[in-house]
């Protein structure tokens, strides 16, 4: 009977036990061998840690971080050391990057999505409200010199309808949200706005067809360098004729290879990496204008044919150069410049990022190849060199839209890059060695990219 009572007292005291201790310990920073407290203890195996002594987990290595700066050093156990007899307070700054999808935002509903710290805190945030994706502009009645037209814009996802007073004079600008009124004075008529027009070639059915090309030319002037000795002059010619070798100045003109796709449901059309720009918004273009023309004005300037530098394939253009298509609206978006450096790359937020992040993340590491290759068979050199890169961008986006009814009839994104990349070689001074000597390598280039789009086969390419 008394063993039983033992056992019994035993067995609750592990029932409060399993309660009152949690599954997991919360997250203390400095608090290295999880004891629940940051003690000189801690201190001491991050100091050893600091120096190779201790090795420690990927855990115990995030506790250890005192400073939160990615690294173990001897600051740390100093810190950690401090909090230990209370003259330092050690604050976890939380760094949420493991992100997980609650609920997918829609035109209608905002999303929600779930985001952890490596602590394990765990917060909520929520996702804006997606854009409405409009259909095709649709006509009810057409409008006359004595009355007003009516027509509409159709979500395709929750069919929102959003109605336009038509009129017969023809716009000189779009606004990009909303709807755009008429600027003739005592005209009540409206048009659609920029981003209801362009995202309808997001809608499914507003889009049967598309095809497209890309064409660039890239200026290479030779590179130059100048020492700032003249004692090194000898080496600065060797780095210039290096460079040159390994660069190749001059023109160089590329064509992708024609895209041809039928019956698109959804429109995320690429040309070489190239998506088509929608939802613009007012921080983003420097001027939005529109010129009504007969037929689609670049299309005359285009080549009779053109060869793919990637596959060797020819490509005839004169069905298209020979199409009749009629009145259209140029709506022409002139994008805000930009400047990229190699420290801060496209990561696809703007615009003009959107379109170059391949070409420019292509470009940046084919240059910084060329001067390492250039560099192989002096190695002491790497520490003695410092790489700087920018480029300088601007550019248009231009869409071609029916006079009657607002169809897609084809685009053109020109963008222009000026890439300027200087490499600063640093020396001892041959008279002074003291003082250094510098070298500074310049590399320029000049890049027209013209990106050609063509919808609904207007342009009646097999």
């Amino acid at each position: 009977m008394k063993k039983r009572s033992i056992l019994s007292i035993i067995l609750v005291s592990l029932i409060c036990v399993t309660y009152i201790v949690p599954s997991s310990a919360a997250f203390i920073l400095g608090d290295v061998d999880s004891d629940g407290s940051v003690t000189s203890s801690d201190a001491r195996l991050t100091l050893r840690a600091s120096v190779d002594l201790e090795k420690f987990t990927e855990e115990e290595t995030f506790t250890a971080d005192a400073d939160e700066d990615g690294n173990i050093s001897s600051a740390d156990a100093r810190l950690i050391l401090r909090a230990s007899v209370g003259l330092e307070k050690l604050v976890h700054t939380h760094n949420y990057t493991e992100a997980e999808t609650i609920r997918n935002a829609t035109c209608t509903q905002k999303g929600e999505k779930k985001l952890t710290c490596r602590c394990g805190e765990i917060t909520t945030e929520e996702i804006p409200l997606k854009m409405h994706t409009f259909r095709k502009f649709t006509v009810e009645t057409a409008a006359s010199a004595a009355e007003y037209g009516s027509g509409y814009s159709e979500c395709s996802v929750c069919e929102l309808r959003k109605a336009v007073k038509l009129c017969t004079h023809s716009p000189t600008s779009l606004a990009l949200e909303g709807i755009t009124e008429c600027n003739v004075k005592g005209c009540d008529g409206q048009f659609p706005a920029f981003n209801d027009i362009v995202n309808a070639l997001k809608a499914p059915g507003s889009i049967n067809y598309f095809y497209g090309f890309t064409k660039t030319v890239t200026v290479t002037p030779k590179p130059e360098c100048k020492p700032s000795s003249i004692l090194h002059l000898a080496l600065a010619e060797l780095m210039e004729g290096l460079l040159t070798d390994s660069i190749a100045p001059g023109t160089v003109t590329e064509y992708s290879d024609f895209t041809n796709r039928r019956h698109i449901n959804n429109a995320t059309f690429f040309v070489t990496g190239t998506p088509y720009i929608s939802s613009l918004s007012d921080s983003e273009v420097k001027s939005v204008s529109v010129q009504k023309m007969n037929g689609v004005d670049f299309v005359k300037n285009l080549p009779n044919s053109f060869k793919s530098t990637a596959s060797g394939a020819s490509y005839d253009l004169t069905k298209i150069k020979n199409s009749v298509i009629g009145d259209v609206y140029k709506v022409t978006v002139t994008l805000n410049k930009e400047t990229m450096t190699d420290t801060n790359m496209p990561t696809g937020t703007t615009p003009i990022e959107k379109i170059l992040s391949a070409t420019y993340n292509e470009g940046l590491k084919k240059n910084l190849q060329s001067v390492s290759s250039s560099f192989d068979e002096i190695p002491e050199m790497a520490n003695m060199m410092k790489m700087e890169m920018s480029i300088e961008t601007a550019g248009t986006v231009s869409y071609y839209f029916t006079t009657n009814d607002f169809s897609p009839v084809a685009a053109r994104y020109d963008i222009d890059m000026n890439t300027d990349s200087k490499m600063s070689t640093y020396f001892n001074n041959l008279l002074i060695p003291t003082k250094e000597a510098t070298t500074t390598l310049t590399i320029e280039s000049d890049t027209k990219q013209e990106n050609f789009f063509f919808f609904n086969n207007f342009f009646t390419v097999k």
